[in-house]
């Protein structure tokens, strides 16, 4: 399985800077990572299942 890195993900997918990014991934928006040690990667799989969802407005983030 090919892994996307954060940077490529925030970068090459999104184009978002690193202050977007982190704003999403702490209001929980971003699908899941997998974490290797200290870095965080996603699979190709959940990155297409989160714009989809974000696509339709099928948005299923939990808010507290």
């Amino acid at each position: 399985m090919k892994l996307m890195s954060e940077k490529e993900f925030r970068t090459e997918t999104l184009g978002i800077s690193a202050t977007s990014f982190w704003r999403l991934k702490k209001s929980g928006d971003l699908p899941a990572p997998i974490v290797i040690g200290r870095r965080n990667y996603y699979s190709p799989d959940s990155i297409m299942e989160w714009l989809a969802r974000k696509q339709s407005g099928k948005d299923l983030r939990v808010t507290g």
